[in-house]
């Protein structure tokens, strides 16, 4: 007589999927995916510099085109959930020409470095996607 467990794995914590979703926005970065703008940015979005989904996606694209290669290094900083359906996240960025393996790399190569302020909401469980952000030039020190 066999028996058959199903296995069943816990869901992910919202920490989780705001993680995966850095992780995909850099490998969207680095691949330069201009069409993940459609999977990770609501078509809410709006940020002070007045962009919409439209600009952004027009100005990560022009980055793309800028760059002959792009490679990104991210830290997060925090993650708050002031609400369950909403996310406020500090990220820092770097962004170079060559590999970052550690925020070492990033002195040694010149990378920029960036803050990034995103706001994320989830429309359906799990489903995370940007509303708005800001973004400044960062200093290592305030890693």
């Amino acid at each position: 007589m066999f028996t058959f467990v199903a296995c069943s794995s816990e869901p992910e914590t919202p920490e989780a999927q705001i993680r995966a979703w850095v992780a995909r926005a850099e490998t969207a970065a680095e691949n330069k995916e201009g069409g993940a703008v459609d999977e990770l940015v609501s078509s809410r979005y709006r940020d002070e510099r007045g962009l919409d989904r439209r600009g952004l996606k027009a100005m990560l694209v022009r980055h793309f085109l800028a760059n002959r290669a792009i490679h990104v290094w991210t830290q997060i900083q925090s993650i708050e959930l002031p609400e369950n359906d909403r996310a406020e996240v500090v990220v820092f960025v770097g962004m170079a020409g060559g590999p970052m393996e550690s925020i070492k790399d990033i002195a040694k190569l010149k990378a920029d470095l960036y803050r990034f302020d995103f706001e994320l909401a989830a429309d359906s469980p799990g489903l995370w996607q940007l509303t708005t952000a800001d973004w400044r030039p960062a200093e290592m020190e305030d890693l």
